[in-house]
């Protein structure tokens, strides 16, 4: 088992699994009770569409890498070390960025860091601040615009090129190198030595290339969020 992201699971579950598509539409509704407690619009969730969008982040990991990331720069800490199946998640200044957001501060990249890994939503309607609602599965609702804007700071910050995909066979040799970095030969990948030496922008999205990889399927998500109205779904 693992997180995957689905945009049009109303549409997608219509005609195949009753059960399913109804456990979702109550879903919606409790949602939609959140947002308006907020002050905000109603979220329509559509239900025919000619295509729903769908893909696997491939576990956990590696959403938790990227959150990683945005979580040391909300908090002005230097960018961590590229994550790997060995990484440490215990080291992440976790603690510091929620007690930040629960003081009411506006921290930064909420919509990315302040969600379920497994369950909730981001629905394409703007707003700030992350919204809870202990009703709904996973809690958090997010915006798709946020989350948008969000993951395209982190994608310019890694230098990711314009147009990459996430399933692209380049992005999948680097994801592959730097998750079993025994495996690969850093001084061909990356001609820096030394800690202290900043790597060029352009080659720094294949040193965090799992992070590029989780970076660029939420933006595929948003994408395809903002483009048919419907709700990104983490299931």
């Amino acid at each position: 088992m693992g997180l995957g992201l689905e945009v049009g699971i109303l549409a997608d579950l219509k005609d195949v699994d009753e059960e399913g598509y109804t456990s979702y539409v109550e879903d919606f509704a409790r949602l939609n009770i959140a947002l308006r407690a907020e002050g905000l619009g109603e979220h329509v969730e559509p239900d025919d569409l000619d295509e729903v969008f769908s893909c696997d982040m491939m576990g956990y990991s590696r959403i938790h890498c990227l959150r990683r990331i945005a979580m040391h720069l909300a908090l002005g800490h230097p960018v961590p070390a590229p994550g790997n199946r060995e990484t440490d998640f215990n080291g992440v200044p976790t603690a510091e960025y929620f007690d930040a957001f629960g003081a009411e501060k506006d921290m930064k990249y909420q919509h990315l860091i302040v969600h379920s890994d497994a369950d909730g939503f981001y629905v394409p309607i703007d707003f700030e601040r992350v919204i809870c609602t202990p009703s709904l599965q996973g809690s958090w609702v997010g915006s798709t615009q946020r989350l948008r804007a969000e993951c395209a700071e982190l994608a310019s910050m890694l230098g990711i090129p314009s147009g990459m995909d996430y399933d692209s066979d380049e992005l999948s040799r680097a994801v592959s190198a730097q998750l079993d970095p025994g495996r690969r030969s850093a001084p061909r990948l990356w001609p820096w030595k030394r800690a202290e030496i900043e790597p060029s922008n352009d080659l720094m999205w294949k040193r965090y290339a799992v992070e590029a990889d989780a970076c660029l399927r939420l933006l595929t998500a948003c994408e395809a969020s903002l483009l048919v109205k419907a709700a990104i779904v983490f299931c």
